[in-house]
């Protein structure tokens, strides 16, 4: 009898919270990569059609518990505004949860819900259970959030800069502040952010307890356009408090991150003159990081493009102009401006279409400082099953052939995520960790037309 009852029981309930779930908004989840679309985040496709997008770029996805998941996300679109207008960016939030490890995941809001005060693309988020990140007044608060801001007038100069906001239930956010450090430059295209600035295109934080490790890359577009610094990875590290996450103390021993074991695929056929011309760049754009804690790894992800020309003074090679040559342009009625919806850019602004992750074992996170010295193992290359079309070796305006080490796949993707927990460790699902790689601003990269076509996303990937 008492199994009879409690399995009615149980149906009962099951039919109740799916009513509820209709009634509310809450939609049935599958995967954590099926992130219902921004509310608002509106888009234009190749075809003309108005229509929301999911998140298609970096998003914190943090793990609050066994039964409860946080995404926080910023969309990528090419609007054509005007010199010296802020392009318009919004930040969007969602909650997946279930009642039990038996039970299935629900989102919470069908469309996810814009928040707030939020500067910048998101980049990633701590939480603890009970407030301890000290931010505007003094007040201790459950969530960090770390953004990278690009002012309008410093497009072009930089990349952006770190940002952080404060939150206790992570939806109601204080307003972006700069992130200090000493000795940081200052920004003459944006003094409103004062000195002691930290210039970055992309980087993570990982809480250690009381001391919250941050890894990102430069941010300086003068330094990063040079061919001859694109064998290194430019990528520096530093802590800040929890007592205090607005102020970096910078590592002092090291610029950048060790470059040992990054593999740079080179177009294979090209010539080798000039010296590593048609070799891929070091640098960690959209780069993720996480700590596996049970293995003592640090764990980073990179986009990059591939094939990649660093002498594009030379002459149009990377993508072919076939790629490159029609860029279409369409009014995006909600937001007010004409947006990109097809077009390859040529190199050095070339998109990246393929991404990393990369290990590095340190044992335990007190010894951040051998990132300086040690050799990353390469984990996983993931793209498409060809490169971007290239007028560099025959038959010219084909698609590049991989190189060996790369793995084919179906899609593009460009940015990179990690599943995380509220410290900014690696989760693993029955022993399986996940990253998640975004198709950024064209689902249609490498193979075709680069275009938007709507089902831009994140796909969930599972870590070897």
């Amino acid at each position: 009898m008492k199994q009879t009852y409690f399995s009615r029981l149980a149906a009962l309930m099951f039919v109740c919270l799916i009513a509820t779930a209709a009634a509310n908004g809450q939609v049935l989840s599958n995967s954590p990569d099926d992130v219902p679309p921004g509310e608002d985040a509106w888009i234009v496709t190749y075809q003309d059609v108005m229509t929301r997008t999911r998140p298609n770029h970096q998003v914190a996805f943090v793990q609050t518990g066994p039964n409860e998941q946080k995404v926080w996300f910023t969309f990528d679109v090419h609007l054509i505004v005007p010199a010296g207008t802020p392009t318009p960016t919004a930040a969007y939030y969602n909650r997946r949860y279930r009642a039990n490890e038996s039970s299935p995941w629900y989102w919470e809001y069908q469309y996810s819900p814009r928040i707030t005060n939020i500067t910048g693309f998101i980049d990633s988020v701590l939480y603890s259970a009970t407030p301890k990140y000290r931010g505007p007044g003094g007040v201790k608060y459950n969530y960090v959030m770390y953004t990278v801001n690009q002012p309008a007038a410093c497009s072009g100069i930089q990349f952006g800069f770190a940002m952080v906001a404060f939150s206790n239930n992570g939806t109601s956010w204080t307003y972006s502040q700069p992130i200090h450090t000493e000795g940081g430059p200052s920004a003459p295209c944006a003094p409103e952010l004062g000195d002691g600035l930290v210039q970055t295109e992309a980087f993570g934080a990982i809480d250690a307890g009381g001391i919250l490790y941050l890894m990102g890359v430069e941010g300086d577009i003068g330094i990063l356009s040079q061919p001859i610094n694109m064998n290194s990875p430019f990528v520096s590290w530093g802590y800040s408090y929890a007592d205090d996450p607005t102020q970096l103390i910078q590592d002092p021993n090291s610029n950048t991150m060790s470059g040992a074991g990054i593999f740079n695929p080179a177009l294979p056929g090209a010539p080798t003159s000039p010296t590593n011309r048609f070799r891929t760049y070091a640098y960690f754009f959209n780069m993720g990081i996480a700590w596996d804690a049970a293995n003592g790894d640090l764990y980073v992800s990179r986009g990059y493009p591939y094939p990649f020309d660093r002498r594009a003074d030379l002459g149009a090679t990377i993508p072919s102009p076939a790629q490159t040559a029609n860029d279409i342009r369409l009014f995006n009625t909600y937001w007010g401006w004409d947006q990109r919806v097809e077009r390859c850019a040529p190199s050095p602004e070339i998109y990246p279409n393929r991404y990393q992750v990369y290990k590095l074992h340190l044992g335990t996170l007190t010894n951040f400082p051998l990132v300086n010295t040690g050799t990353w193992t390469l984990v996983m290359d993931r793209g498409n099953y060809a490169g971007y079309t290239q007028n560099v070796v025959a038959p010219l305006g084909s698609n590049a052939v991989l190189a060996s080490g790369q793995t084919a796949g179906s899609r593009d993707a460009g940015a990179t995520s990690f599943l995380r927990d509220g410290k900014g460790f690696l989760v693993r699902t029955n022993g399986t960790a996940y990253v998640f790689g975004g198709s950024t601003l064209h689902q249609s990269l490498s193979v075709g037309p680069c275009r938007t076509t709507g089902l831009e996303r994140i796909v969930a990937e599972p870590i070897p």
